[in-house]
């Protein structure tokens, strides 16, 4: 039944439901620009009635039931999905892109640029073949080629040992997200069990899987008392307010290394029973599969077109005779792009002509012609031993599958950009704070703020009435 003071209840319930309800319009206000935040509403609802004979039902005024987190979770499932597809792309582009500058192709810091002026000194060698300084030129041109071939291998291993330590980094970075997952699930679970709603944790853990879902792919569970599991594969991440470990360990790459080749430890991503993690379409998984296929694949191509000018080049050189008459020695000493260098250094000893004038008993033989220079030259246009092309088309064919990785990678990263970008309107839709409408709900609240206080005052006028004056006759 309605008693006396039922209408002071009534107006101090609403002064402080509309107190709560600017509370959270100032929390949304404040959070405007905080990354990862969830606009937050309060929920009102008219409180319990009560029976007053003979108008039936009387109400009791207004409470806020739960202050509500606009959160969008399919969006936020789609945004971490497309944020693990573009940590995999703009890695790939990104590195690809530090291929591409360190073949430095068509420059003249180029391997193609100093196999160009290699024959063309040969050419030159061919037609004065007596010439010291054209044979000083043939020399300095080939250090050039072995220098370049060498500078170009290193920076791509170098590049595989980066990525290499930037692999054991990233996992590092995994598990202390994971580690804080797991804990902001054990503080909502607390919270949830209060019968309170933890939006603000749950906003702290939306971004946490965010900076997660940059590094590595996974899946999400829902779980008991607001708690979530993450998933990767066949195994957890995080199960509740427990995380699990990634390790690593090494092993000796490439398995194929053969003499002097140079050969690192490779991290391996494992969960500690020692099988493979399942890295998902992710930044770290771009990470491995490029030190382990890609830039190991252009290596090897390297390897491959140094071994084989090595070959050709000294097949020729070994038939001609150098300038005192003598058969030529190896010109290219070496195995692949790691150790390609010069094996001769006096220009006397490179071989150009394909004789020697007088015979066997001519004191001062010398060359009569400059035929095994011309011959080097044309190797220019010749299939190498081996690859079935010539030294430009092996170099073109390398630029080529590099050229193309690139491009289709910065075109996946700039198709990412533009969906994710759609998914973060959607999401900023429901969950974003517009600074507008926050005024406008401010302003709602604060005249329904002033009218309740309107209303306690009346009610108190009253009040004061029955109680001071009331029975006092005369007044």
């Amino acid at each position: 039944m309605a008693g006396t003071f039922l209408g002071i209840e009534i107006g101090k319930r609403a002064l402080m439901t509309h107190q709560r309800a600017l509370w959270v319009i100032s929390h949304n206000v404040g959070n405007a620009n905080t990354p990862g935040y969830t606009r937050q509403v309060a929920d009102l609802r008219a409180t319990p009635s009560l029976d007053a004979p003979p108008y039936g039902h009387l109400g009791t005024g207004v409470d806020v039931v739960q202050i509500r987190r606009m959160h969008d979770a399919f969006t936020q499932i789609q945004l971490l999905q497309e944020e693990m597809s573009l940590g995999y792309w703009e890695e790939m582009a990104g590195r690809i892109g530090q291929v591409e500058r360190f073949l430095m192709e068509p420059t003249e810091s180029g391997i193609g640029q100093a196999l160009d002026w290699f024959w063309e000194a040969w050419n030159e060698l061919a037609k004065r073949p007596e010439s010291i300084p054209e044979r000083e030129v043939v020399l300095e041109r080939a250090r050039g080629v072995a220098d370049a071939f060498r500078h170009t291998r290193q920076q791509l291993y170098e590049l595989q040992l980066d990525l290499n330590r930037q692999i054991e980094v990233q996992v590092g970075e995994v598990n202390t997200l994971a580690s804080r997952i797991a804990q902001l699930n054990k503080e909502i679970a607390r919270v949830v069990r209060l019968g309170q709603q933890p939006n603000d944790l749950m906003d702290q853990r939306d971004e946490l899987l965010r900076q997660l879902s940059t590094i590595v792919g996974f899946t999400i569970e829902d779980g008991k008392d607001g708690q979530i599991s993450v998933r990767m594969g066949d195994h957890m991440l995080v199960d509740g307010d427990r995380a699990y470990r990634l390790e690593t360990r090494t092993k000796p790459f490439p398995d194929d290394a053969q003499g002097d080749q140079p050969q690192f430890n490779a991290v391996e991503v494992i969960w500690p029973d020692g099988d493979l993690a399942n890295l998902g379409t992710s930044k770290l998984q771009a990470m491995v599969e490029l030190r382990d296929t890609h830039i190991q694949g252009w290596i090897q191509d390297l390897d491959d077109l140094a071994a084989a000018l090595i070959a050709s080049v000294n097949a020729v050189h070994t038939g001609g005779y150098d300038l005192d008459g003598q058969l030529g020695d190896v010109f290219f000493a070496g195995e692949g792009a790691w150790d390609i260098r010069l094996a001769i250094t006096e220009p006397r000893r490179i071989a150009a002509a394909d004789s020697r004038s007088g015979d066997d008993n001519d004191p001062v033989p010398h060359p009569g012609n400059g035929n095994t220079a011309k011959k080097m030259a044309e190797l220019a246009k010749e299939k190498l031993d081996n690859l079935n092309m010539t030294a430009d088309e092996a170099m073109e064919s390398l630029l080529a599958r590099v050229g193309s990785m690139g491009q289709e990678s910065q075109v996946r990263v700039e198709t990412q950009t533009v969906l994710l970008n759609h998914l973060e309107d959607q999401r900023a839709s429901v969950s974003g704070v517009s600074l507008d409408e926050e005024l406008t709900n401010m302003l709602r609240f604060e005249h329904a703020y002033a009218a309740a206080a309107r209303v306690l005052t009346a009610v108190d006028s009253m009040l004061e009435h029955l109680i001071l004056r009331t029975g006092r006759v005369g007044l």
